[in-house]
């Protein structure tokens, strides 16, 4: 428990120096912002959570002190909407936009619970709808070749293969994959414990590639990366000799999709769709597929779904449904 309340301290530090270097012209915002911040500290989010929580009040920041909007209680629902505006001809995405509004929401929110407003001028705000696109996979021979391109004669090989492995095989989230240790590997069982958003623990399985090259990485490459590092519980180690940094996971990717030719570029969540993808080609079930991603409701799923589209529309055809 003491180590967990540690962890959170640092990152509300590390947070809280950001904002410090925007809203330090004015105190009183500052002192709000930087109460709010320690309240998210206390839930279990993850700190790329709390990092957007700080750039969106910094988004809004600017904007406050800009407009000589420093009073709190003085902001009406006109300036959210001027907000709002000033975010769209900022050149962000709507996406973006909509995340940073979404933010501002809860913000408020707090604000209103905690009695530092008597109205809420972000209630009857309407987002903006963030259009859905169908973002491409790998093709089953992309894939293939993909899995092929680490030197499996190097310790790196072996460690980059073994991440490509166990991303398709599992379909775990980025931080998922990132933050695993060897711990979570039951080899017996052929399954992986994973800690998911919420810190909600669920246990999937591991395909047998994937078992055989953690097997290997574990036994004849982990080692000789961590080299005098040997308290180190992170399953994947980089050059550095100790965990692999938040972009690792995607550098790994990014370089063996460029080295196999491959024009999409790809990611973790794209190894992440295409093991639903496949699975769902293959008849899985959306409660199987549910509990593998980790989604607390089956409408979560329906992006994955989507992506095979056309084998449902082969297999209507097929049926001759309707004629």
């Amino acid at each position: 428990m003491k180590k967990n309340k540690t962890s959170e301290i640092k990152k509300y530090k590390r947070i809280i120096i950001k904002l410090d270097d925007v809203v330090k012209i004015d105190k009183t915002l500052y002192n709000i912002f930087k109460e709010y911040m320690k309240y998210q500290t206390t839930r279990q989010i993850s700190f790329q959570r709390l990092r957007t929580y700080e750039y969106s009040l910094r988004y809004f920041a600017y904007f406050l002190i800009n407009n000589e909007l420093l009073k709190i209680p003085d902001i009406k629902y006109q300036d959210i909407e001027r907000f709002q505006k000033y975010l769209m001809n900022t050149g962000l995405s709507i996406g973006y936009s909509q995340e940073i509004m979404s933010v501002l929401r809860m913000f408020f929110l707090w604000l209103n619970d905690t009695g530092k407003i008597f109205k809420n001028p972000c209630k009857n705000i309407i987002l903006p709808k963030r259009t859905h696109k169908v973002l491409p996979i790998p093709t089953e021979d992309e894939l293939k070749s993909l899995l092929s391109q680490p030197d499996i004669l190097t310790p790196i090989g072996i460690r980059d293969r073994a991440i490509l492995e166990v991303a398709y095989s599992s379909g775990l989230r980025r931080s998922e994959l990132e933050n695993l240790s060897v711990r979570d590997i039951d080899f017996k069982n052929g399954s992986l414990r994973v800690i998911g958003k919420g810190k909600k623990e669920r246990i999937i399985p591991l395909g047998k590639h994937a078992v055989f090259w953690v097997k290997k990485y574990i036994k004849e490459a982990r080692a000789k990366l961590l080299k005098d590092n040997s308290d180190e519980i992170s399953l994947w180690i980089s050059e550095h000799h100790r965990k692999i940094g938040n972009a690792g996971i995607y550098d790994v990717i990014r370089k063996h999709t460029k080295r196999a030719g491959i024009k999409t570029n790809l990611s973790p969540h794209s190894l992440r769709r295409a093991c639903v993808t496949y699975m769902l080609r293959n008849g899985a079930g959306p409660v199987h597929i549910q509990m593998l991603l980790g989604h607390s409701s089956l409408k979560h799923i329906k992006d994955y779904v989507g992506v095979s589209l056309n084998d449902i529309q082969k297999t209507h055809s097929k049926s001759n449904v309707g004629r």
